[in-house]
């Protein structure tokens, strides 16, 4: 946590970090924010995967990269879910999904 404050307060120039989960960030803006584990079996979670279930998980994700007013990173990375490795980036990282959220706004 201190090198990621010391990345964050070097990089912006601001001090201070808030660590949220993308529920309690609705409503909620940032000038920065940094979204990880955007990662296929992360977001969209695998259980939802295998549910065909992932109409929540693209809205979640519009939620948090709405949050930032003027910087976004995603952030992906592999994952392990017990022994299986997910190193994909999420299906919903794309600018047609996007333009496809905001044409519904």
């Amino acid at each position: 946590m201190r090198s990621f404050r010391a990345f964050v307060e070097r990089q912006y120039g601001q001090f201070g970090v808030t660590l949220s989960t993308i529920h309690s960030a609705k409503g909620k803006e940032w000038d920065h924010v940094i979204v990880i584990n955007v990662t296929e079996g992360a977001i969209s979670h695998i259980r939802e995967i295998q549910k065909q279930n992932v109409e929540e998980e693209l809205r979640l994700l519009y939620v948090a990269t709405t949050r930032a007013r003027q910087h976004l990173h995603l952030v992906q990375a592999p994952i392990r879910r017990g022994t299986v490795r997910y190193s994909k980036l999420s299906r919903f990282v794309s600018d047609r999904t996007f333009r496809k959220l905001n044409a519904r706004d």
